[in-house]
C-alpha cells in the first residue's frame, strides 16, 4: 500500500480514509485470516514535526487528534507493528538505536533527511526530522509470528561521497507459519473446562496477621510512620527541585512540560527500609538536554540535602543515583511528549 504524501490537514484526512477503506475491505472479506499490510503509511512520526506544524498552523489540532487516532485504529484491528514487536522481543537485527537527539517517534526511521541527501531533497517538512514512514503489520490470527526485523538500503560513505539508493531505507521482517498453534490453544481451553477444582475454607489462624506483622516488623521490613513520612518528603521535595517548581529555581525549564512519577516497589508500595526509591521523569525534550539541566538544578539544591553520587551510563539509558536528605533515590527519564500531554 502507499498512503497519500504530505502533512496537511487535507493528507491527513486522506490517509485515513484510505486506511479505513483497506481495514473495512479486510474485515468484510477476510475476517477470520490472517493480514499482513505493507508499505509506506507516510504517517509523521516525529513528535517534533508535528509540534512545529501545529505551532506553525500548517496543521490544526484536529489533524494532530487524527493522527493520533490512525495509530490508535491500526491496533483496535489487531494490526501488531512488526518494528514494535522486534525491538519489545530483542529481535530486532539492527541492534541498538543512537537514541541521543532524537525526538520521540524519530527511532526506527525509514526516511531520514539528516543522514540520507536524497531523503533532504525530497523533504515536504521544514524541520527535516527523521519519520518511520515505512512499516510492516501483522495480524497474526494464532497463525503467524514475527522472527526478526531490519531495516537495509541504508546510505553509504564510500571515499567521502554518500551513496544512497533510495531517500526511503527498505523495511524486512521475518515471519513464520504455526498452524498447529491455534489447535492446541484450543486443546488446552477444552482441558481446563475440565479440571475440577474443589473449594475449601482456610483455616482460621491464616486470617489473623497478628504474628506475621509481629515478624515483618522485627525484620525491618514493615515502614514505620516516620519513614513513610520521611520518603514523602525526600520524593516531593526532588519532585520540586527538577521539575523546577520551588520558589528559589530558575525559570530555565519551568516551562517545558515535564511529569515526575514514582516506579518500582515504592510505587507499588512493597518498600522496605533498605529500598531506595525509583523515580521517572517523562518529557519531551531529549534524554541528553534533561539531565544538563536536570544536573544544574540539583547542584543548586545541595544545601537542601540533595547530592548527587553517581551517574550511570546503563543498557536501560542514564540514570542518576542521588541523595535526598539521607534517602537513596534513582532518577531516570523518558522521552514521551505524547503521554505528557495525556
Amino acid at each position: 500500500m502507499h498512503l497519500t504524501a504530505g502533512l496537511t490537514d487535507g493528507s491527513v484526512a486522506a490517509k485515513q480514509v484510505q486506511l479505513d477503506s483497506l481495514t473495512s475491505y479486510l474485515a468484510r472479506n477476510h475476517p477470520k485470516e490472517p493480514w499482513i499490510v505493507a508499505g509506506d503509511f507516510n504517517l509523521t512520526t516525529s513528535a517534533f514535526t508535528i509540534d512545529t506544524a501545529l505551532q506553525e498552523r500548517a496543521i490544526t489540532n484536529q489533524t494532530v487528534a487524527t493522527l493520533h487516532s490512525i495509530e490508535s485504529d491500526i491496533g483496535d484491528v489487531g494490526l501488531l507493528d512488526a518494528w514494535s514487536v522486534a525491538r519489545t522481543e530483542a529481535v530486532d537485527d539492527a541492534g541498538v538505536e543512537e537514541s541521543e537527539g532524537l525526538y520521540e517517534g524519530e527511532e526506527g526511521a525509514t526516511f531520514d533527511p539528516m543522514k540520507n541527501f536524497l531523503a533532504a531533497d525530497t523533504s515536504e517538512t521544514s524541520s527535516n526530522r527523521p519519520q518511520r514512514y515505512d512499516r510492516i503489520l501483522v495480524r497474526p490470527q494464532d497463525t503467524l509470528r514475527i522472527r526478526r526485523f531490519n531495516l537495509f538500503g541504508l546510505p553509504d560513505d564510500t571515499d567521502g561521497m554518500q551513496l544512497a539508493a533510495s531517500d526511503h531505507s527498505g523495511v524486512r521482517a521475518a515471519i513464520t507459519v504455526q498452524d498447529d498453534v491455534a489447535q492446541e490453544n484450543a486443546l488446552e481451553v477444552e482441558a481446563m473446562r475440565h479440571l475440577y477444582v474443589q473449594h475449601q475454607r482456610a483455616p482460621e489462624s491464616l486470617s489473623k496477621s497478628t504474628e506475621i506483622n509481629r515478624v515483618l516488623a522485627a525484620h525491618n521490613m514493615v515502614a514505620t510512620q516516620e519513614e513513610v513520612e520521611q520518603r514523602e518528603q525526600a520524593f516531593t521535595l526532588l519532585k520540586q527541585i527538577v521539575l523546577g517548581t520551588t520558589e528559589n529555581s530558575d525559570s530555565a525549564i519551568s516551562d517545558i512540560p515535564l511529569v515526575m512519577v514514582p516506579v518500582g516497589s515504592y510505587a507499588l508500595g512493597v518498600w522496605t527500609s533498605e529500598s531506595d526509591i525509583d523515580c521517572l521523569c517523562i518529557g519531551g525534550i531529549s534524554s541528553k538536554t534533561f539531565f544538563k539541566l536536570a544536573r544544574q538544578r540539583l547542584i543548586k539544591a545541595e544545601c537542601q540535602g540533595v547530592r548527587i553520587i553517581r551517574r550511570v551510563e546503563a543498557n536501560t539509558g542514564t540514570m542518576l543515583e542521588l541523595s535526598v536528605n539521607g534517602i537513596a533515590m534513582d532518577l531516570q527519564y523518558c522521552p514521551a511528549a505524547r503521554v505528557v500531554e495525556r
